[in-house]
């Protein structure tokens, strides 16, 4: 496999959140758009270009030509660190607003890949007046939505979207 070329407006970077390391790279230019990539308990950036049909949809080639990608590999994947504590999805929410307040973007469009969706939709709840809209591509992983989730998603205009909670019988 050749090492993936360095697209024209491509910058890579090392941050620290919370005392963890964050590999970023944000490619193209227009409105932002920050990726939960796909793969899993290895969430790498590199996966929106290897992992899957992933590779076939060139979604970072693609929307890089009219939008700022942002991806991130996700805390214990790919090129960033961790630490052995029990983590929730709100760490993952955490991560995210981390890459967004360091790149200094106030709103963004979030989309998720396989398990990044769940991240993706746990930071349009906690935040929702930072996210522009919102797309979940093969939604995978994480648990039923809670009825003050589902509410908070209903009930915010700017996301556009209807959640569904589902209960146990």
């Amino acid at each position: 496999m050749t090492a993936k070329q360095a697209e024209p407006n491509e910058r890579t970077e090392q941050i620290v959140i919370d005392g963890i390391r964050t590999r970023l790279r944000v490619t193209g230019s227009g409105p932002a758009v920050l990726m939960y990539s796909p793969g899993g308990f290895d969430a790498s950036l590199e996966n929106w270009h290897t992992f899957g049909n992933y590779r076939e949809l060139r979604l970072i080639e693609k929307l890089s030509a009219r939008y700022t990608c942002v991806t991130f590999d996700r805390r214990e994947s790919g090129l960033s660190g961790g630490r052995v504590e029990r983590i929730r999805w709100d760490d993952y929410v955490h991560q995210g607003l981390g890459v967004l307040d360091h790149l200094g973007l106030e709103e963004v469009f979030v989309m998720g890949g396989c398990v990044g969706c769940s991240s993706a939709a746990a930071l349009a709840v906690a935040e929702p007046g930072r996210v522009l809209g919102m797309v979940l591509i093969s939604p995978a992983g994480g648990g039923r939505i809670s009825d003050e989730a589902a509410s908070a998603l209903r009930s915010t205009p700017s996301l556009r979207l209807r959640a569904r909670s589902q209960r146990r019988t």
